[in-house]
């Protein structure tokens, strides 16, 4: 945002705004991209205050494009589940925004545990291109329940429950519920 004479110069406010100028250029595939900032203070003369000039030295570099993308660490689920998820494939230019989208949606399945690492991005600078390496660590979805109560005229009554939301490391959820007692037996079964 440019500024009125007068106003006092924001350090911190340049620093995020270089930090924002790199974050464009890294999501139009710039990953090489070196953006300096350039700070000039000019002396005060008589009747003015000093003023500081600003601006950035950008070397854009060759757009990178994605090379190759690759899981790692999944165990369980299918790989095809995980790449689902991610936004980018080979052949497409590097974004660094889709990078990032692509992590919370993985993260975002419930199946892996958190914090997952940051994905990896191995740079080849004379192709241009990047491998991109997502690591995830499988974490146990399952779960059980298990009840009993005991009551007048129906005597003892209990259930067992199992829901998997990641049946066979598909991403599909199935549900298996029997109620028992002495006057009823139910079974349910969901997928």
């Amino acid at each position: 945002r440019g500024t009125q004479p007068g106003e006092i110069f924001d350090a911190v406010a340049f620093q995020d705004a270089t930090g924002d100028v790199h974050r464009l250029y890294t999501n139009q595939g710039y990953l090489y991209v070196q953006v300096q900032p350039v700070t000039e203070r000019v002396p005060a003369s008589a009747d003015e205050q000093a003023t500081v000039r600003v601006a950035w030295e950008i070397e854009e570099g060759q757009p990178a494009s994605v090379r190759r993308v690759s899981i790692v660490g999944n165990t369980f689920t299918h790989e095809s589940v995980i790449r689902n998820q991610i936004m980018m494939l080979p052949g497409d230019v590097y974004s660094e925004e889709l990078l990032i989208a692509s992590y919370r949606r993985i993260s975002a399945l419930g199946f892996f545990e958190t914090p997952m690492p940051m994905p990896r991005i191995e740079p080849d600078q004379q192709t241009g291109e990047v491998d991109i390496t997502f690591e995830v660590r499988e974490k146990q979805t399952g779960s059980v329940g298990f009840g009993t109560s005991l009551g007048g005229s129906l005597g003892l009554t209990g259930f067992l429950t199992y829901e998997q939301p990641n049946l066979f490391g598909q991403a599909k959820s199935g549900n298996l519920r029997w109620e028992f007692g002495r006057f009823s037996n139910n079974f349910e079964a969901g997928y």
